[in-house]
């Protein structure tokens, strides 16, 4: 499965809720009732996207290797997790973004590693580590997902992620999300190849205030990205 990633950033991302639309067309003051069509449990997600190089991790004591250009899931603890990165010699983590910004309780740093203590709520919570100062606004995260726990389609679906004037096609299998995609423009449009058979009924962001906008027509979703930070968009399908 082809999965474009950043060189020189680490994301974690806990899944968790999400939204659902009900209009052809509509902004993200418009949305409809929240659905269960996520997974209940929260996750973390690590992803290490720098290949060639191993990320070592302690993830609430336990020691974590996170291959490069991979990522690895674990069930989040209710309440407060803390997370250990080992840096590298002469790599110095320079900045960490955590949104929401409220669920990163403190950092702290050791000689070679930086911790950091952070709440698993029900809204999630997605953390970014740079190695390099980055020049645009962030990151993307792609997640497929079955509608109200409907069958799912089989194999992968592609997303063609639009940025400015650069285009971007990632693959993502239904039940998953798509390692962090480092994109210029702050506001992408990402658009999902419906498969045969089935019909795109939802889309959202996790922060949910990151979604601009959806078009049901061409299942396109206009989102905004802070300077710096993460966002994770939401695709929902169902057997026509």
């Amino acid at each position: 499965m082809a999965r474009r990633i950043s060189k020189a950033c680490m994301a974690l991302v806990v899944v968790a809720g999400v939204a659902a639309l009900a209009a052809p067309h509509v902004t993200a003051s418009e949305r409809g009732p929240r659905t269960s069509a996520q997974p209940a449990t929260a996750m973390m997600r690590m992803c290490s996207p720098e290949r060639g190089a191993t990320t070592v991790l302690k993830v609430n004591g336990r020691r974590v290797t996170v291959q490069g250009g991979s990522c690895a899931a674990f069930k989040a603890k209710a309440g407060v997790n803390i997370v250990g990165v080992i840096l590298r010699p002469r790599q110095p983590l320079v900045k960490v973004s955590v949104v929401p910004q409220k669920d990163l309780l403190n950092v702290g740093r050791t000689s070679n590693e930086e911790v950091l203590r952070l709440r698993v709520g029900s809204a999630g919570v997605s953390l970014v580590f740079y190695s390099k100062p980055q020049t645009g606004p962030g990151w993307l995260e792609v997640c497929a997902w079955p509608y109200d726990g409907g069958t799912p389609p089989p194999g992968d679906i592609t997303f063609t992620v639009t940025a400015g004037k650069t285009a971007s096609t990632l693959e993502v299998a239904t039940g998953t999300c798509s390692t962090p995609l480092f994109v210029k423009a702050s506001k992408p449009t990402i658009a999902e190849t419906v498969p045969a058979g089935y019909v795109f009924r939802a889309a959202d962001t996790i922060p949910s205030v990151d979604l601009e906008s959806v078009d049901f027509w061409t299942a396109t979703a206009t989102i905004s990205i802070p300077a710096g930070l993460i966002v994770q968009t939401d695709f929902y399908n169902s057997p026509n």
